[in-house]
């Protein structure tokens, strides 16, 4: 009985992080949508300050909450944590490692869970 129990507990604490997980993933598309803003709107502009304002609260909300940015662009390709949407040709002396050179889309991090892979641009060694 202690067995099941511990099983049911531990179930139920994976089925609270999978719906977390799940919550945290679709308010990726807000910050999505603020980052987008923000580059099309004039910094000058008084609507930048409030967009730039929800932003930031909402990158501090999911920080609090444990969501990290996976920071690409420079590293190895990993298809853990990137989705590679273009290949380019590689500088001379990169090496024969895929490496990522530009991010289209930024991706975010739960604990161990990927909420979303970085979409980027790979080099290719030879290409």
């Amino acid at each position: 009985m202690e067995n099941y129990r511990k099983r049911q507990k531990r179930w139920a604490e994976d089925e609270v992080e999978r719906e977390k997980a799940d919550l945290l993933r679709k308010f990726l598309e807000v910050i999505d949508n603020l980052e987008y803003a923000l580059q099309h709107i004039n910094p000058q502009d008084p609507a930048h300050q409030g967009v730039q304002l929800a932003y930031d609260g909402l990158l501090n909300l999911m920080l609090r909450e444990g969501v990290e940015r996976i920071f690409a662009k420079g590293q190895l390709f990993d298809p853990n944590y990137h989705d590679a949407v273009a290949m380019v040709p590689a500088a001379r002396g990169q090496g024969d490692e895929l490496r990522v050179v530009e991010v289209t889309s930024s991706g975010y991090r739960f604990g161990n869970r990927v909420l979303r892979p970085a979409k980027v641009v790979v080099a290719k060694p030879g290409a």
